[in-house]
Order: C-alpha cells, then sequence, then structure tokens
C-alpha cells in the first residue's frame, strides 16, 4: 500500500508496529518512495479514538506536534497523509532508533551518557513549560533515542540524539489523572492540582532509575516491582509506598480533608522515611547525586530543587548541596526568573518566579550577574541572621528571594530614564526610599521608614535572574571594574558612610573593630580620607593578615584582643603597644561583638568619636559611664545615603581601593546555601553568588 502526503511525497507501507501489530494498526513503518531506507513512523487516530467527535485525541496530537516543529529536542513531524475513502488520516514523524527504556535495559550507561541523556530530556521538557504547557506522560517509553550503542559506552556521547515523544500528552496544567504509575508525582497520587513540576519529578524518577541500573543492573527501579492487580490496586500500593518513602504525612498539602484519608493510617518510623535514598546510597549510589535526587524529587509542587535537606534519616547520605561538576542541575534552564528563596531556618529552595515588569517610567529592569553573601544573609557569630534563624531586623513569615548586594546589566528601562540603556553594566543600590518623609527631605533618606529594601520582609531581593529597581538607584561602573567586583560596592558604601559619619580627616588616630568585608573597607576609606593611623583588630590570624594587604603598613596597624584580658586592660594594652597617647580619635565597631564594644568606647580619648556599623546583639552590655564622663560622642551607621555609593565608585574607578583581592569565592547559583554556610564558618573575606546564566 502507499499513500501521499501533504508534502506530495508518497509513504511505502512496510509493516504495522506495536504489540498488536496487524494490518488495521495504527502506527506503521513506512517508506518514502523511491528512496532506500528513508524510513519514517507514520501514525493515526487510535481504535479508542472516536470517530464520531472528529478523533479528537488525534487532532489535538497533530496540533501539538505542528506546535513544536521547530523544536530540537522534540520528535518532529515530517508530514501529514489526508484521509482518503477508507483510509484515515495519518502523521508522518521521524523514527529513532529506540526508547529510553530499550537502551536502559540493553547495558548499564555510564555518567557521562546518563548526564547527556536526561540533559537532553530536560531541554525537551523547557521547550514544553516554555509555553505554559504540561508534557503529563514523561518516561523513558516516551524518550526517543538514537546513536546509542547498545554492546558498548559511547565513545562520543554527542552522538546520542535524545527526543521527547508522544506530543498526545501535552496539555495545560490541571487536577485529572496523569502520568504512568511509575512516573506519577505525589500531587496526581492524592488529587491535587499539578502543574509543570509534575514533569520534573518524571524526570526524576527517570534519573534515579539510570542511575540504580549502573550499580544494580537488574534491579526493578522506583515502583517498577508492583505488578500484580488492577491499575487501581497498583496505585494503592504505589501511593502509600510514597506516602512513606517521602514523608508525605508531615507535609500540609497532603493532609487537607480531601486526601488525608488516601494517607496510611500509622505515620512511618524515622528508618522507614526515605529509606529508597539510603537503599540507593548502600548499594553505591554517591552522597553528591542522592543528594540531587532527593532535591529534585521534592513532593512539594514547584519546590523541585532544596539545596539543604532537613531530613535527619539521611545520615547515611554525604550532606551537601547540588555538585554542579557531578551532575549539572539544568532543571534551571526550565525557569524563565529562577530565584533563591529562602523557607526558613536551614531551608532554601530554587523556585521560577515571574519575570518583574516595568512599574514606573524610571524603573529600569536588571539582568542579575552576581550577588554577595552578606553577614545578614549568613551567621556570622555572634550575629544570629537569616540562614540560622530565618530572619535579622525582622523575620521572613513567608518564603523570601535573598540577596541584596549585586551587579549586573540594564536589560529594559522605563521611558524617562535617560542615563543608563540596556547593556549598560551597573551597581545596585538595593534600598528605595519613599522620597516623601521628612528623613528623605533632610537627605538622610537611608533612615526612611518606608525603604523598600532587598530581602528585607516581605520585598523579594536580588538572588535572582530579573530584578526590577529604581533608575537612580543602580550606578553605571567603570570599564575597569568587573561585574564580579562592583557587587562590592554596597559594602564599600557602607564603610564609605561609617567614615563619614565619624568625621575621619587629616592626622586622626583610627581604630577599626572586625577585619571582615565592612571592617576593612571602613579602614580602607579611614586611611584615604587621611587618617595618620588605622588599627584594624580581629581575632582571626588570617583575617588580619589580609588586611595588611589592604591598609599596608606606613600607617596600617593590626592585633588581636588578649581573650584572658578584660575589654578595658586590652583598651590599655592597644593603646600604650600602638602609641596612641591619650587614647584614639575615632573607634569604628564593624564586628557586633559586645566585648569589641566595651573595648573601642575605653580606647577613646576624651572628646572620642564612636561610630558603631556593625550589626550584632539588640541588648548588649555597655559602659555609659565612660561616654558621659569623657564626653564621648556614639553614632550609629546605618547602611548609606546619599553621595556614598558615588564616594565608593570614585574610590574604586582612581585604584585607590582594590576590590579584586576581596573576593574569595565564586559560588554556582545552586550552590547558594554553601556560599551561605561558608561565611558564616568565617571562610574568606567576600563570598560572592554567580546568578543564573542562559
Amino acid at each position: 500500500m502507499t499513500r501521499r502526503g501533504e508534502s506530495g511525497k508518497i509513504y511505502s507501507f512496510i509493516r504495522p508496529l506495536g504489540k498488536h501489530a496487524s494490518s488495521r494498526s495504527t502506527v506503521w513503518l513506512v517508506e518514502e518512495a523511491g528512496t532506500s531506507h528513508n524510513e519514517f513512523i507514520a501514525k493515526g487516530p487510535s481504535v479508542e479514538d472516536d470517530k464520531a467527535l472528529g478523533w479528537p485525541a488525534f487532532q489535538h496530537e497533530l496540533k501539538m506536534q505542528r506546535l513544536f516543529s521547530e523544536d530540537k529536542m522534540i520528535r518532529p513531524i515530517v508530514d501529514f497523509i489526508p484521509s482518503e475513502a477508507t483510509n484515515e488520516p495519518m502523521m508522518v514523524l521521524k523514527p529513532f532508533e529506540q526508547t529510553l527504556w530499550d537502551a536502559r535495559n540493553a547495558r548499564p550507561m555510564t555518567t557521562s551518557e546518563i548526564k547527556w541523556i536526561m540533559e537532553g530530556v530536560l531541554l525537551g521538557i523547557q521547550t514544553i513549560h516554555q509555553r505554559g504547557l504540561v508534557h503529563t506522560d514523561i518516561k523513558m517509553e516516551n524518550v526517543g533515542i538514537t546513536g546509542f550503542d547498545n554492546d558498548k559506552p559511547n565513545e562520543n556521547i554527542r552522538e546520542i540524539i535524545v527526543r521527547i515523544a508522544d506530543c498526545g500528552s501535552i496539555s495545560e496544567p490541571g487536577r485529572r489523572e496523569i502520568s504512568s504509575l511509575t512516573y506519577r508525582s505525589p500531587e496526581v497520587y492524592f488529587g491535587k492540582p499539578w502543574d509543570q513540576s509534575t514533569d520534573i519529578w518524571s524526570w526524576g524518577i527517570i534519573l534515579a532509575q539510570l542511575l540504580l541500573a549502573q550499580v544494580d543492573f537488574k534491579s526493578p527501579g522506583f515502583y517498577d516491582a508492583i505488578s500484580t492487580g488492577s491499575l487501581e490496586d497498583k496505585a494503592q500500593v504505589a501511593r502509600k509506598a510514597m506516602a512513606t518513602d517521602f514523608d508525605l504525612c508531615s507535609i500540609p498539602l497532603y493532609t487537607e480533608e480531601d486526601s488525608v484519608s488516601l494517607l496510611p493510617r500509622e505515620r512511618p518510623g524515622p528508618d522507614d522515611i526515605y529509606g529508597w535514598a539510603v537503599d540507593m546510597s548502600e548499594k553505591g549510589i554517591s552522597g553528591e547525586d542522592l543528594q540531587f535526587l532527593v532535591d529534585v524529587l521534592n513532593p512539594r509542587p514547584g519546590s523541585s530543587i532544596v539545596h539543604k535537606s532537613e531530613r535527619g534519616e539521611l545520615e547515611h547520605i554525604q550532606s551537601g548541596v547540588i555538585n554542579v561538576n557531578n551532575l549539572r542541575p539544568v532543571v534551571l534552564l526550565t525557569m524563565q526568573n529562577p530565584s533563591v528563596l529562602l523557607n526558613g531556618p536551614h531551608s532554601a529552595s530554587i523556585e521560577d518566579r515571574p519575570i518583574p515588569t516595568l512599574g514606573g517610567t524610571t524603573d529600569i529592569i536588571v539582568r542579575i550577574a552576581y550577588v554577595g553573601v552578606c553577614g545578614s544573609d549568613a551567621d556570622t557569630r555572634p550575629k544570629v541572621h537569616f540562614w540560622h534563624n530565618g530572619g535579622h531586623l525582622s523575620r521572613a513569615h513567608d518564603p523570601l528571594v535573598m540577596g541584596h548586594e549585586a551587579a549586573g546589566t540594564v536589560h529594559a528601562v522605563g521611558p524617562d530614564v535617560t542615563h543608563l540603556a540596556p547593556g549598560d553594566r551597573v551597581a545596585l543600590e538595593p534600598g528605595i526610599p519613599c522620597r516623601k518623609c521628612k528623613d528623605c527631605k533632610a537627605g538622610s533618606y537611608n533612615i526612611c521608614r518606608k525603604m523598600v529594601f532587598a530581602a528585607s520582609p516581605p520585598y523579594p531581593g536580588t538572588l535572582t535572574k530579573f530584578y526590577a529597581s529604581s533608575a537612580d538607584f543602580c550606578y553605571k561602573i567603570p570599564d575597569s571594574v568587573s561585574l564580579q567586583e562592583a557587587v562590592l560596592i554596597e559594602p564599600l558604601a557602607v564603610g564609605v558612610h561609617g567614615v563619614k559619619l565619624a568625621g575621619v580627616h587629616f592626622g586622626h588616630k583610627v581604630v577599626v573593630f572586625g577585619a571582615g568585608t565592612v571592617g576593612l573597607f571602613c579602614a580602607a576609606v579611614a586611611k584615604h580620607f587621611g587618617a595618620a593611623l588605622v588599627l584594624s583588630v580581629d581575632i582571626l590570624e588570617n583575617k588580619l593578615a589580609f588586611a595588611k594587604t589592604v591598609i599596608g603598613t606606613d600607617i596600617g596597624r593590626t592585633d588581636m584582643p588578649d581573650s584572658s584580658l578584660t575589654p578595658e586592660q586590652n583598651a590599655r594594652r592597644f593603646v600604650e603597644i600602638h602609641g596612641l597617647g591619650d587614647g584614639a580619635d575615632i573607634v569604628i565597631d564593624a564586628s557586633g561583638a559586645e566585648a569589641s564594644i566595651n573595648t573601642g568606647i575605653h580606647m577613646l580619648r576624651s572628646g572620642g568619636v564612636y561610630v558603631q556599623v556593625g550589626m550584632g546583639r539588640r541588648h548588649v552590655q555597655f559602659p555609659i559611664s565612660e561616654i558621659c564622663d569623657r564626653e564621648i560622642v556614639v553614632k550609629g551607621s546605618f547602611r548609606y545615603g546619599a553621595g556614598d555609593y558615588e564616594t565608593a565608585l570614585s574610590l574604586v574607578a582612581k585604584g585607590l581601593i582594590s576590590l579584586k583581592p576581596f573576593i574569595t569565592n565564586v559560588f554556582p547559583f545552586e550552590e547558594a546555601t554553601n556560599a551561605w554556610e561558608a561565611t558564616a564558618r568565617g571562610e574568606g573575606i567576600k563570598n560572592i553568588i554567580e546568578a543564573p546564566r542562559d
């Protein structure tokens, strides 16, 4: 039999395909007439489709095939054969050599092959998600593979071509039952609304199957061992196993009235929860791969990547976050505006957020490049901040996008913006004041009570791909400054503000407590404002060693307090050793530590100035009588004010302060929690996080 397609090509029908192949089959292997081995797959309406209603399933699949006909990661349609006489219409599809299920059963795959194939599957999913659709039936049987060597590992993995098949299952998000039992996500099993997250769950199940086959080739894999009973019987068994494996009883979504009856009557014990991960670990799956699986197979829809496991039961699994070098989490590619959210103490996730729009004529949208880690993000003891306590000046009650030290490239500008254009590189001042209150009108906008400050609840932060801001609070950076370095303009402006408040000028003897990023910037700015002596004090030798490179040894000094002495004794010791005479003219505390505060007050001369820059505990013991007896001036320094960013940029542009040496580590976006933990441990001077790449 031969039939003509809309393209004019004639196809010879070679043989029917499928489990029950016959002359009445709806799927055939066809060959273009007049060619040799130019084979395709012809697919018509199934016998279950309702001809009286115009074959709705067939029409929908044809529509989806045509919608994605130009997308390389989706199996393409190459022609359409119209109906004629007694013959039904058929779509002509490009063939593939085998399914991923066939390849998995041929031999164990190498890690490189798994990475390559799974990235291809995810890129196909991304293609569908970008149109607001869901595949709904991601499984190994619906992934086409060409170029996979069934006998030995592929020398060149790029020869393996991966395509998503079965476009007939693609739909908008919904609530009906979808997916094969093995690959079905928890929200589907429990009758909840589902969206694109269900495809990511199915993708994670495939990954788990392939990793397990590496170490236990004959293992049936996740929920594949459920082989007896009706479909509903199998679904009940899988639902119960999933509730135990992922501790669904502890998640409010599944304990709601409409689904709680589907949960096991008895809550699983600690040894049962995430037992699958422990089993895979004992079989030889690496801790890094397992952590990635735990993160992807997150039963909370919309939170498929959670970087720090909350499960104390995973003692057999190497702790940490996704290892980008081991298995790149290309899940990010499916998101339009990936953002790192703090959900609570020690709990963070990467979630997709809408791309912001221009809210005013002078607003801009910035494509974030890098975000710095501040002590308020982490926990630089004795401070207790967001990552460890879920908040700082105010607690985050809802998931909060983190980050406020940021630099990036202008993506879009409002019609009244004249000093910036798309493509300009900028450093962001993360607080936008009301511009109308008494403080704003007095020039002290940094203490505006209506300030909208990034990552200060409830306002989202900059640890995202796209961020909306006001043009007059974004500063174009010179060509000599990299985007990584531009992140440090924010903490440098903090230092500028503190030094300005202190009134540092020529001849002053200045002491700065704390040799973290802000403390070092305070010391560096004081030096360039004309201080005759700058003493940097810290309890960590490595930070003081770096301080010497910042403030030099001509006017620069460094020292550590003696832990066996009282603050007053340490003050006398510092004054004597460093020749401060009657005491320091100015003390700036950038540590927030009570001992430093007390030592600093005792070090000042009569009439000296004390400025508190560092955030610490809200209540500390304080030598108030010293302030009264010697008329010491005490000032609080909060963030930065008018002209501070410009001064900071000027110091950098003139080469007076070099920012590059401050950058210790650059963490991938997916490892944001690693960056916070490193900062909390006091590792490095400044850790920064790279924003999502395209």
